[in-house]
């Protein structure tokens, strides 16, 4: 499964520093155009391959957005557990 993280281009130079557990997890989804969204100008869209792993799965409601990001699915890695179990599924990590 390819899933797919917005950020800052500085924050893209150490990818595997991005991984980590803030206040709000760490946010994945399977729409290179939402990640976009995220990244806004200038970011860049970190691609993740995985096998199956734990986290929460739902769907993005951000209010008021542009409805482009509004609508659409997001894992989010809230727990050393999740954290973990996306660690092992890693298959391949990259740029796009």
């Amino acid at each position: 499964m390819k899933l797919y993280h917005g950020c800052y281009k500085s924050v893209s130079q150490s990818v595997m520093y991005t991984i980590k557990l803030g206040a709000q997890g760490f946010h994945l989804t399977n729409d290179p155009s939402i990640a976009a969204g995220y990244a806004g100008i200038g970011g860049v869209i970190l691609c993740f391959e995985t096998g199956e792993f734990d986290s929460h799965v739902g769907s993005i409601d951000k209010g008021k957005i542009d409805s482009d990001i509004k609508s659409g699915m997001e894992w989010v890695l809230k727990t050393e557990q999740h954290l973990v179990s996306f660690y092992k599924s890693l298959e391949d990590v990259y740029i796009l």
